[in-house]
């Protein structure tokens, strides 16, 4: 009689075959606006992106100038990544970091940030990066009330984002550990968040398991709208 050898293992189900694809002209996805996206402190934000766009793309916001709802906004110009925090809605009480290096670049990045109590750290590839500083006087975050989050635009109408998103994720946290960090980037191939669970409010895969109108929230229950998008938005082109 047979007898399998192993008594005790786990088997991992996560796989990543599809991203979201922007046309840098009216895509966007609008997150249903809740509390637990209203978050003034503590602040940990990570996805994937490709792109080769030179202009100001947003990559995701709570963040509507029209209505001085300044929150806090992650967007590369020029190539470099970008994210901004406002304390009072006022683009004087704000804290802006650039990254010194460009990632327009055609290739997959992984790219973030995290912010708590004034400090604010930018991440590529898992590598805390060099920044110029732009501002430098906020100490919270504007939360924005009754603003959606957006992923592929700064509101509306701007900063409409070109090229691919993928496994996009807020915490509300910014303690998150080098070593989860280190986790998350896993060496260039998107993974499971169920490890890095604690303080995750929201987790979108991009595609996968998504339709042609919804973007799941894969931890809580802040889905997704796509507007000018549908299920052809979403691509077999991921890290």
């Amino acid at each position: 009689m047979f007898t399998f050898p192993f008594t005790n293992f786990a088997v991992n189900l996560f796989t990543n075959n599809l991203s979201s694809q922007f046309d840098g002209i009216n895509e966007r996805i609008d997150l249903t606006d809740d509390v637990s996206l209203r978050i003034t402190n503590n602040l940990s934000f990570f996805a994937w992106i490709k792109t080769t766009s030179a202009s100001n793309i947003c990559v995701a916001s709570k963040y509507n100038t029209s209505v001085n709802n300044r929150g806090w906004v992650c967007y590369l110009s020029s190539g470099r990544l970008h994210v901004t925090v406002s304390t009072d809605g006022t683009r004087a009480n704000s804290r802006e970091y650039e990254t010194t290096t460009t990632f327009n670049d055609g290739t997959w990045h992984h790219i973030g940030f995290t912010y708590a109590s004034g400090v604010l750290k930018l991440y590529v590839d898992a590598v805390e990066q060099p920044y110029n500083i732009i501002y430098d006087v906020g100490v919270s975050i504007n939360p924005a009330n009754g603003d959606p989050v957006r992923i592929g635009s700064y509101n509306t109408t701007n900063y409409q984002f070109f090229g691919y998103i993928d496994e996009l994720a807020i915490w509300d946290t910014a303690v998150l550990s080098q070593s989860q960090i280190d986790y998350i980037y896993n060496d260039g191939t998107p993974t499971s968040m169920t490890p890095v669970g604690a303080n995750l409010v929201s987790h979108y895969r991009m595609g996968d398991g998504d339709n042609a109108t919804t973007l799941f929230d894969n931890k809580g229950s802040n889905d997704g709208t796509l507007v000018n998008m549908n299920a052809s938005n979403y691509v077999a082109d991921v890290p």
